[in-house]
């Protein structure tokens, strides 16, 4: 039987990540698409609490929820999936990367996050594109390929309860790349740039407009040092303490990294 997979992002329903991934995944297994009807990144894990979700169809299988990206999840594993559950969870492909301390801003990690505390194995996956002028759908090919990889070989089984796997690729073709590292999490600086404007009635308004300072490369392994030097990165959020099972799996799906090109 063919498996069944959740597919969501934040960037919106029809972003082009999501669409490669859903062209690259839909060959050999059942993808339902549940993404926001907008774009949510940098949202975390805001949820629709106080209002109503309106929820559209697409076609077959594909559907958008006027919500945030946890939101899609919980449309998806509660309501549109309930009678035939998803075998795996999977929030990408980013626009951008979702390393060291993004994750907490990322709404792409928060879709997969919310489907790791209703106990289903959960992947989110982004590549780094931030200063790619000539960004392409097929800079996102080397991360659909390599997901498409993973769930091959029943990765849902090297994915502990509660726990996020979290992929990070480069925006580079698939021949360049350099293999896959296990990793943990970097941190990444930004500027804390506030800009003062005025609007039309001379009124002042803020803009945000920190800027990307590069990453702290003293931290080993790190998923920032990974992606730097054209490596996937793949690390796990966890939100259990560190034990055996975990650390298992991680030596698991480091041998099976082995064999990916």
């Amino acid at each position: 039987m063919r498996k069944r997979i959740l597919l969501t992002n934040d960037d919106g329903y029809d972003a082009p990540g999501i669409e490669v991934l859903f062209e690259t995944l839909k060959k050999q297994f059942d993808i339902t698409l549940v993404g926001p009807l907008g774009q949510c990144s940098t949202t975390g894990h805001t949820m629709a609490l106080d209002r109503p979700l309106r929820l559209r169809s697409y076609g077959e299988n594909r559907y958008s929820v006027d919500g945030h990206p946890a939101d899609c999840t919980l449309m998806g594993i509660g309501h549109i999936m309930k009678d035939n559950p998803p075998d795996l969870v999977i929030s990408g492909i980013n626009r951008g990367g979702n390393m060291g301390q993004d994750i907490y801003y990322s709404g792409t990690v928060a879709a997969a996050r919310e489907a790791s505390f209703h106990d289903y194995p959960a992947i989110s996956v982004s590549t780094t594109c931030e200063f790619d002028k000539n960004f392409t759908r097929q800079k996102y090919q080397l991360a659909a390929d390599y997901i498409g990889y993973l769930v091959e070989n029943d990765v849902e089984k090297l994915i502990p309860g509660r726990t996020v796997l979290n992929i990070n690729a480069p925006s580079i073709e698939r021949s360049e790349h350099q293999g896959v590292k296990m990793t943990q999490l970097g941190f990444r600086r930004y500027s804390e740039g506030i800009e003062t404007r005025s609007d039309t009635r001379s009124r002042p308004y803020y803009w945000i407009v920190g800027s990307y300072h590069g990453f702290d490369d003293s931290i080993a392994d790190s998923d920032c040092q990974a992606v730097y030097e054209n490596k996937i990165s793949a690390s796990y959020i966890s939100l259990n303490r560190e034990s055996e099972r975990l650390d298992k799996a991680r030596e698991q799906l480091s041998e099976l990294n082995r064999n990916f090109r």
